[in-house]
């Protein structure tokens, strides 16, 4: 893949006491609060509003990112001031209808782990602040089918409290969209910055840091 921006920048560090809120919350979420800054509580108000495109538009392989309005999306959110979105799935379109497949840790009462649900429940009002779909470059027909193969055996999988890329067993919803592409010969994660923490066995992927690869192209596009 082409691109004018180094294949490799180094991890940054986030500030020392919002990442410890960030794998506190990721263990014990009823301890977060305790852990976040007074000056920097967490946002979870909505953006710009940007139209989803239309379900002709859409592809295997989209990126689905949404702002989230709950707890964990503020602690995630309050790692970057930039941070747009708190989280990230992927597309299948099914018989024309647009499916999304994400690890979540879960949501008041719904399920945790790899789910697959439709693009309209991933972005019901009551869940999401904000959502758009970005395009990761170079997925021909082939890599599409790839990265479905791969989806489809991720779901079900329980969520990785731990936030540990290396490990397969479970899946946090950077590594799920990340490795997917991987599958089908996209490999962003070199690419991207990390966040580091120090309850977190190793680095992490953010959402946010995945959106704003410049390799990404944001679909607004209506037919």
């Amino acid at each position: 893949m082409a691109s004018g921006r180094s294949a490799r920048r180094s991890s940054r560090p986030a500030a020392p006491l919002t990442a410890l809120g960030l794998g506190v919350a990721l263990a014990a979420a009823a301890a977060v609060s305790a852990t976040l800054r007074a000056d920097r509580t967490p946002s979870v108000e909505a953006g710009p509003v940007t139209p989803l495109p239309a379900v002709q538009v859409l592809r295997d392989g989209d990126l689905v990112f949404r702002r989230g309005r709950d707890l964990m999306a503020g602690i995630v959110l309050a790692q970057d001031d930039r941070a747009r979105f708190s989280h990230v799935g992927m597309l299948l379109i099914d018989d024309g209808r647009p499916m999304v497949v994400h690890a979540t840790p879960g949501e008041g009462q719904g399920p945790s782990g790899v789910l697959r649900e439709s693009l309209q429940a991933f972005a019901a009002a009551e869940l999401a602040a904000e959502v758009a779909v970005f395009r990761p470059p170079n997925l021909d027909p082939a890599a599409g089918a790839a990265l479905r193969r791969y989806l489809e055996a991720q779901v079900g999988k329980p969520f990785d409290l731990g936030f540990v890329y290396s490990d397969d067993t479970t899946m946090y919803c950077t590594e799920l969209v990340l490795k997917a592409l991987r599958a089908g010969g996209v490999d962003l994660a070199p690419r991207l910055a990390t966040v580091s923490a120090p309850t977190l066995r190793e680095p992490a992927y953010s959402p946010d840091g995945l959106r704003r690869d410049a390799l990404l192209s944001e679909i607004r596009d209506q037919p």
